[in-house]
């Protein structure tokens, strides 16, 4: 029974070590494409804590969020991205308007539980962002 707990302490444990800096599990830079010609490109920093870029383009046009509204996501989680009305790179969606994006800590275990930041577009111009807190 001891050696199973310790397993398992130390599998969660290393579980939250994994999880903060994978990069299959959470690249480092997403692309997707949508039908209305529009891409939606999300990039973090080189060490993956912060958020470093998040725009939409079509063409020439480039819609970017303020580098100010990206500097308060901790540890971005880029396989954990939704867009207005589905998932990232759906093929229903013609204009993305929102973008989530989840952060912060992965299980609520911690007592730190995952986080997202939305953040809105309309006619090409980028609007604002809201951060929502699960609390389980």
């Amino acid at each position: 029974m001891k050696l199973s707990l310790a397993f398992i302490v130390a599998l969660l444990v290393s579980l939250d070590a994994f999880a903060t800096r994978n990069l299959v599990l959470n690249p480092s830079e997403v692309s997707y494409k949508y039908e209305g010609g529009h891409t939606l490109t999300i990039k973090t920093t080189q060490d993956g804590t912060k958020l470093a870029l998040v725009e939409i383009s079509i063409g020439r046009e480039v819609v970017s969020v303020p580098q100010k509204e990206l500097e308060s996501v901790d540890r971005p989680v880029l396989n954990n991205v939704s867009v207005s009305g589905g998932a990232a790179g759906s093929d229903q969606i013609a204009v993305p308007r929102g973008v989530t994006i989840g952060y912060g800590a992965y299980q609520c275990y911690s007592g730190k539980c995952p986080k997202e930041i939305i953040f809105f577009f309309e006619d090409g111009k980028y609007l604002k962002s809201m951060k929502l807190t699960n609390k389980n």
